[in-house]
């Protein structure tokens, strides 16, 4: 059998302006089964949503899960989207969990529970809250030029399917009038 999961994040890019990145949906598709979303974005203000809710993982990942993830432009903001020559390289969970994760371990500490740490491995199963997570600008590489963004996260190992997605945009820092 064959894990997989995609994740996909659609960002709108200004660069001439700092981003003010914001959650629009989170929907599973599959593979309930080994691991769980139970996640939904809510609205906190008129111009800040977040994350809330439950990640369970119900089967351990370890070196036998592998994933990449992929960015994919649209320029116009057609969702006609060209893919970009930007990745995160195919690496397993404990690679991952080692080299790449450290990285961005710091803007998800505040808002989830029962977290992996940076360097976990295998990721025993678990149950993570998610507590209102709240895009931080900082996330992201200021070169990206301006449009509608999709990064799809494809993850392979033995187990079931699974698969969701995730869509955010990002506008300047002034769009909102702030």
């Amino acid at each position: 059998m064959t894990f997989k999961v995609t994740f996909s994040v659609m960002l709108l890019v200004n660069v001439a302006l700092a981003l003010q990145p914001m959650f629009e949906g989170f929907e599973q598709y599959s593979g309930a089964e080994a691991v769980e979303y139970d996640i939904r974005v809510k609205k906190i203000n008129r111009t800040t949503t977040a994350l809330t809710g439950k990640i369970i993982i119900k089967k351990e990942l370890g070196t036998d899960f592998k994933f990449t993830m992929r960015f994919f432009h649209s320029a116009l903001g057609n969702q006609q989207f060209v893919h970009y020559p930007m990745k995160i390289p195919e690496s397993d969970v404990c690679f991952f969990t080692k080299y790449i994760y450290p990285d961005y371990e710091k803007y998800f500490v505040d808002y989830y529970t029962n977290l992996i740490n940076a360097g976990d491995c295998p990721v025993t199963p678990r149950v993570i809250e998610v507590n209102n997570h709240v895009l931080d600008k900082k996330m992201f590489p200021r070169y990206l030029p301006a449009g509608f963004w999709k990064a799809i996260l494809y993850g392979q190992g033995p187990g079931d399917n699974v698969s969701f997605s995730i869509t955010a945009n990002a506008r300047g820092d002034n769009y909102y009038g702030g």
